[in-house]
């Protein structure tokens, strides 16, 4: 907590610049603001609605609002460049529990699995409790989880999609394994699950014409082998690097990695 307030001092007056997370920052906290007092008012309609506000709307008028409003918060929340935030400025601890999926040194489809259970907690609760929150069916919640599952395999897997203009559509796996490039100039880039589109609005869109990357993984924090040390690993005693990697921490007793 007091990182995040020496960084919102540190930041707080500095110009807006299209890129760094702090406008879709903004954006999303709003958004999430509305969407919860949405949420409120639809739930305790006789304590926070006038009678005749009741009478101006139905019920279906206030789930399509609501359903709007989901969209652009998950929108938000989804594509905002948090590794970026989370390695170098507020809370680089939580980069601890993501460098376990970056850790993968070769790309195929199980890749997408390779995640720690403390970031599925943080993310599918982000994600589902909005839209449990709101009333969906089973039935949409169950799409959506497949729908989420079937993008994640696809990006991840070690197949060639030659999908020309579609590249700037709809994320395709050569579009997200630039985002687990170890390359330097495609560190905090590419970080959109589904649209492409939204990392251009944030300037982290960097697409070569036809290459892939030839080595992936994290920099500057070897990650150990197996999946019992590597759950263990954002718990371990950390100490901290500088030089060409500072704000990236690793457990004491790791060498830093070759680059």
């Amino acid at each position: 907590m007091q990182k995040i307030k020496t960084y919102l001092r540190d930041h707080g007056h500095a110009p807006f610049k299209f890129g760094e997370g702090r406008i879709s920052g903004y954006i999303c906290a709003a958004l999430g603001l509305l969407s919860l007092l949405a949420v409120l008012c639809f739930l305790l309609p006789e304590w926070l609605t006038t009678t005749e506000l009741r009478k101006v709307y139905n019920e279906q008028l206030a789930r399509s609002l609501l359903l709007l409003g989901l969209v652009l918060l998950i929108s938000a929340a989804v594509f905002i460049p948090l590794e970026k935030l989370y390695a170098k400025n507020a809370v680089p601890w939580l980069w601890r529990f993501h460098a376990v999926h970056h850790s993968s040194t070769a790309m195929d489809w199980l890749a997408g699995s390779r995640v720690h259970f403390v970031e599925v907690l943080l993310t599918r609760t982000a994600v589902l409790m909005p839209l449990m929150l709101l009333g969906f069916s089973a039935q949409a919640l169950n799409a959506y989880v497949v729908l989420v599952g079937v993008q994640a395999v696809l990006a991840h897997a070690n197949v060639c999609i030659k999908g020309g203009w579609l590249e700037y559509v709809l994320v395709l796996p050569r579009y997200h394994h630039w985002h687990h490039a170890r390359h330097p100039d495609y560190r905090y880039k590419n970080h959109a699950i589904h649209l492409p589109l939204i990392d251009r609005v944030f300037g982290t869109f960097k697409l070569p014409a036809k290459d892939w990357p030839t080595r992936y993984g994290v920099f500057g924090e070897p990650l150990p082998d197996g999946i019992l040390r590597q759950h263990l690993y954002p718990f371990q005693k950390r100490v901290q690097t500088r030089g060409k990697h500072e704000g990236v921490t690793q457990p004491a007793g790791v060498s830093e990695g070759a680059e």
